[in-house]
């Protein structure tokens, strides 16, 4: 049982459950409605019988909520000169003289409120549901209506400097967001670290890797690679000893993942799919397993090991990480790899993935039907501004430095986030029973 620290009687008594149905009411075509936990009361398009009889009638000041979803908060209230109908699968309802509508409904979508619909509507099962004689259980603060009048004006006047206080977090973490861009398109214009005459141009170091690729196409190692046209007028400026290449100038290896379905099991190796991509790295808390045998089959096409890319290309394309582990992973084809060079710093590319500059190109190399996909033959023609081999380390190096200083903001403004909240449902509770 839960217990409350102030006075509170039950919401039994003080509510009038509706029933009014459709087909009772003649001569008048009423929109149909339905309920979300943000804009409480909106037209719905979705699940609409064909067969709107036994539709609930809805009129002005009347509760509707959805028994399945009130848990998070989705219930709303109807205004004044409201007319309309919802499934009958909604319950409807209206407060009698004692109780203020607006306060009611402020208090079962605070915190406090949402656990007691949570207490009253766990029947056990797998899917908890608040029906009305459970809403009627609800413990109520014992206020006169009065009471809940003043406390309703001054937590909206709280409510409305916490709006202000929830936009200026809201607009810092877009500037956060903005700067951690901004960062990288330094980076990539060589504009984030001094540059040195002493190192070695990029232009020489993609002939190194070029000759190295051929041998190995001699020697049977890798196969012959497609020519690409390479942009020489890119639209991004770059210092003079830098180059533009593609994915496949600076790669070993791009390929994507198994293409049939793998036997999956219930554990050893991972199998990863774009879900386990994230820009954070990779997300393994829901993730398929292959046993040995098809592990080591499907490795013998796509191998990603340590410091290999990894892509997602398929569904939300272009999330990139690194792999940190050998001879570890293998995945499907929703996920595409880069083997580099080992003349590329992969901490670099990464960088370069993920700036807007290359995550433009994605998007418009991604082929949309159903879903956007990203295939091989695109990814290898994105095209990347190339420092040479010593910058890219300092590059990263300053990188890391900048990003961590990012991060940092972004837990102090989410902190105050929380705060915020926080400070929210104390007022609240404190209203509640009438103490300030």
């Amino acid at each position: 049982m839960l217990k409350l620290s102030f006075p509170t009687r039950k919401l039994k008594g003080s509510l009038i459950k509706i029933n009014d149905k459709y087909k009772n009411l003649e001569g008048r075509t009423l929109q149909t409605y339905g309920v979300t936990n943000k804009e409480g009361i909106v037209i719905t398009g979705k699940d609409i019988s064909d067969d709107t009889s036994n539709y609930t009638v809805v009129s002005g000041r009347a509760f509707v909520y959805n028994p399945y979803r009130i848990n998070v908060g989705s219930i709303g209230l109807a205004d004044d000169n409201f007319k309309g109908i919802v499934s009958p699968a909604y319950v409807v309802f209206k407060v009698k003289e004692d109780i203020h509508p607006e306060f009611l409904l402020l208090y079962l979508k605070s915190t406090l409120g949402i656990n007691l619909i949570k207490w009253y509507g766990d029947r056990g099962g797998v899917r908890s549901a608040l029906r009305f004689n459970d809403l009627e259980k609800i413990d109520f603060p014992d206020l006169s209506y009065q009471q809940q009048e003043k406390a309703l004006k001054e937590i909206e006047q709280f409510i409305k400097v916490q709006e202000e206080f929830n936009t200026e977090i809201e607009n810092q973490a877009n500037y956060i967001s903005k700067l951690r861009q901004s960062i990288l398109q330094d980076a990539i214009q060589g504009k984030l670290v001094q540059q040195d005459l002493n190192d070695e141009p990029a232009s020489e170091l993609l002939k190194r890797i070029k000759s190295k690729k051929e041998q190995l196409i001699k020697e049977g190692k890798i196969k012959k690679e497609k020519n690409i046209n390479v942009d020489n007028n890119p639209k991004i400026d770059i210092p003079r000893n830098w180059s533009i290449c593609s994915i496949q100038d600076l790669s070993l290896k791009v390929t994507d993942g198994e293409h049939a379905t793998p036997k999956r099991s219930n554990s050893g190796y991972f199998l990863l799919s774009a879900r386990n991509i994230t820009n954070q790295g990779l997300k393994l808390d829901n993730v398929d397993h292959v046993e040995e045998d098809e592990f080591n089959r499907i490795r013998q096409h796509c191998n990603p090991d340590k410091n290999d890319i990894l892509i997602s290309c398929s569904g939300s394309v272009g999330r990139v990480c690194l792999v940190d582990k050998d001879n570890f992973y293998v995945m499907v084809r929703s996920v595409a790899m880069i083997k580099l060079h080992n003349n590329i710093c992969p901490e670099y590319l990464v960088y370069v993935l993920k700036s807007d500059f290359l995550q433009k190109q994605i998007e418009q190399s991604s082929k949309v039907t159903a879903q956007a996909n990203l295939f091989l033959g695109k990814i290898i023609e994105l095209q990347i501004p190339l420092p040479p081999v010593e910058e890219q380390t300092r590059i990263v190096e300053k990188v890391d430095e900048l990003m961590k200083l990012c991060d940092k903001l972004e837990i102090e403004n989410n902190n105050a986030q929380k705060y915020s909240s926080d400070l929210l449902q104390s007022i609240m509770q404190k209203y509640f029973t009438m103490e300030v």
